[in-house]
């Protein structure tokens, strides 16, 4: 199995400013429009671990998400600049594990933790379709 400890340690971070049209059609209550919503940020931690991880490895292989906890703990305004602080912070075979920090112009609003695994292509789609077999025709 190949080792994949030479990424722990790496940390970037991502920036948006949001917009009402980041919380469009997304879960939750249309009353709280004016807010960040949950659902946003996590899409930015997803989208952003998987360009930290994906762009590192190997043909064949990618990353998956497999488990995401996040504690939004205080209100962020739409339009307001928001930056994710990604790190991965351990690497056991071939899951990454990651800590994520979400700050915006007053401090922290969010935290969490981020679990990717490295897989090979070939074998994540063929699992996939040995769980529905005769649905979709392997390409």
């Amino acid at each position: 199995m190949t080792d994949y400890s030479h990424f722990e340690g790496n940390e970037q971070i991502f920036e948006k400013a949001v917009s009402g049209a980041d919380n469009e059609n997304l879960p939750g209550s249309k009353e709280l429009y004016y807010l960040v919503a949950t659902p946003t940020i996590i899409h930015m931690v997803i989208d952003g671990a998987s360009r930290m991880l994906d762009s590192s490895l190997p043909d064949p292989m990618i990353s998956v998400g497999t488990h995401i906890e996040l504690f939004h703990e205080l209100p962020t305004l739409v339009g307001e600049k928001i930056s994710i602080k990604i790190k991965i912070e351990k690497v056991i075979k071939n899951k990454v594990f990651f800590g994520f920090t979400g700050t915006d112009s007053r401090g922290d609003f969010c935290r969490g933790t981020y679990e990717r695994h490295i897989v090979r292509k070939d074998k994540l789609k063929q699992d996939a379709h040995d769980r529905f077999p005769g649905m979709y025709q392997l390409s």
